[in-house]
């Protein structure tokens, strides 16, 4: 039974420890709400906390790093950068800076919404959201603002293959 299964999904997240990142979900539907395509990104958008890619569609990924420093420095699992199940993976580099006037999570979520004619997208944005912020207090939702115009000016799309890493040699 389909509630049984996402019941047992949000009951494991809450007795999961592990801190999800919330600014990286910030990062992940300020992308959905920013780019024009809002209902194929939530399409392709992962459904799994394991999922190598934020992004997934036709053999196309795309994983979103969000940084509150003022470089653009971001950690990768050694798969992202070296996946040979995709045909390309591009990178979306986003800087964020905190403000207390902000958009917040919940913000994002909404405006998304009202983008959304599908259902099952609608509802695929409010599961995915729901049990990423499960285990958060409001206080930890509340400082998950940041200045949206100042993403836009600070995003930048990177090919993979431009991206420094290390390799696996033969």
């Amino acid at each position: 039974d389909e509630l049984t299964v996402k019941l047992v999904k949000l009951f494991e997240k809450l007795s999961n420890p592990k801190n999800i990142d919330l600014t990286g979900l910030w990062g992940e539907l300020f992308i959905i709400n920013f780019l024009r395509s809002t209902e194929i990104l939530v399409q392709a958008w992962h459904s799994e906390n394991n999922d190598l890619f934020d992004f997934f569609l036709n053999n196309i990924a795309l994983e979103i790093k969000t940084t509150t420093k003022n470089d653009r420095k971001h950690t990768f699992k050694f798969e992202q950068l070296n996946s040979t199940d995709t045909n390309k993976i591009i990178i979306g580099s986003i800087m964020l800076k905190k403000s207390r006037i902000g958009v917040s999570l919940l913000d994002l979520k909404n405006k998304i919404l009202k983008k959304i004619n599908n259902l099952e997208f609608s509802q695929k944005i409010k599961e995915i959201y729901a049990l990423t912020i499960a285990n958060k207090s409001q206080k930890d939702l509340d400082n998950e603002k940041y200045d949206y115009q100042y993403a836009v000016d600070n995003i930048s799309f990177y090919d993979s293959q431009n991206v420094p890493r290390i390799k696996e040699t033969p």
